[in-house]
């Protein structure tokens, strides 16, 4: 993303649609993602990783979100 760091990113596409889930990926070491603009609560992939280590994360991302929906009903 030319000129935008993905937490950026994030951050400008929640203040035009309220929550957003979103995973991130990186290969910084963990004490480096504030620093980054990346919460402690916001769900981060470790690079590398494996595909099958992608979809596991992507669908808990997705679990996590449709329970928390869900609880609000």
């Amino acid at each position: 993303m030319a000129g935008m760091s993905g937490p950026q990113l994030v951050e400008r596409l929640r203040n035009n649609s309220g929550s957003l889930p979103v995973l991130f990926m990186s290969g910084h070491p963990p004490d480096q993602m504030p620093t980054l603009g990346i919460d402690a609560k916001d769900d981060i992939l470790r690079k590398p990783f494996t595909p099958s280590a992608l979809a596991i994360a992507v669908r808990a991302v997705l679990d996590r979100v449709r329970g928390e929906q869900a609880g609000s009903v």
